[in-house]
């Protein structure tokens, strides 16, 4: 089953970096690809968010910045080299076509795929009425390290579903802790003030 499924990853590895290589994307993803090309439309993204709300915008700045710690962390320091599997732009650098710095020696899981889709789906929860559009930026982050070269397909799939179980699972101990907490104090404020009242 193994050799299965890295027989196929490979093929779709190079059908997607080699055969459905065009010029448009060898532009398209290189950029994509690159974190630093991210940095300025984030700060704008967040100065936008903190001006219309800087309390939602806060919350989900810092769950991201929490998931994005976690995903980096366990991702690269635990499962990548437990995992061993070598990058295609180390192993398969005589066959695939490498678009981007060839990256660490381990590629299991894609940590950029991690990192894109912890950010949707914790921003995407916070503000539900742009999430198909951050999914959409996490499929495109996740695709171009395929075209790029130096991730298997199998990579990224792994990856997206590790940053959705590391985004849903701090979002769900911020409704358990933080929001039922809030819910509480409103609730014994409500209470307190009858109690007053009824003491007038």
């Amino acid at each position: 089953v193994l050799s299965f499924l890295n027989s196929t990853d490979r093929m779709l590895l190079i059908l997607f970096n080699r055969s459905a290589a065009n010029p448009l994307f060898d532009l398209v993803f290189p950029f994509i690809t690159d974190p630093s090309n991210w940095f300025l439309p984030l700060i704008v993204f967040y100065l936008y968010l903190f001006g219309d709300d800087w309390r939602r915008a806060l919350k989900a700045f810092l769950i991201v910045v929490i998931c994005l710690v976690l995903t980096d962390l366990i991702a690269a320091q635990i499962i990548k080299p437990m995992v061993g599997r070598i990058r295609p732009s180390h192993e398969l650098a005589d066959i695939v076509r490498v678009l981007a710095g060839r990256g660490g020696k381990y590629s299991f899981p894609s940590n950029h795929a991690a990192n894109s889709m912890a950010f949707a789906i914790v921003t995407g929860f916070f503000y539900p009425q742009i999430r198909r559009w951050l999914l959409v930026i996490a499929i495109l982050v996740g695709f171009s390290r395929i075209y790029v070269g130096v991730h298997y397909p199998g990579d990224v799939i792994a990856g997206s579903f590790f940053g959705f179980l590391v985004a849903n699972f701090i979002l769900h101990i911020y409704s358990l802790f933080v929001v039922n907490f809030s819910t509480t104090k409103k609730i014994m404020r409500k209470r307190a003030l009858i109690q007053s009242g009824n003491q007038l």
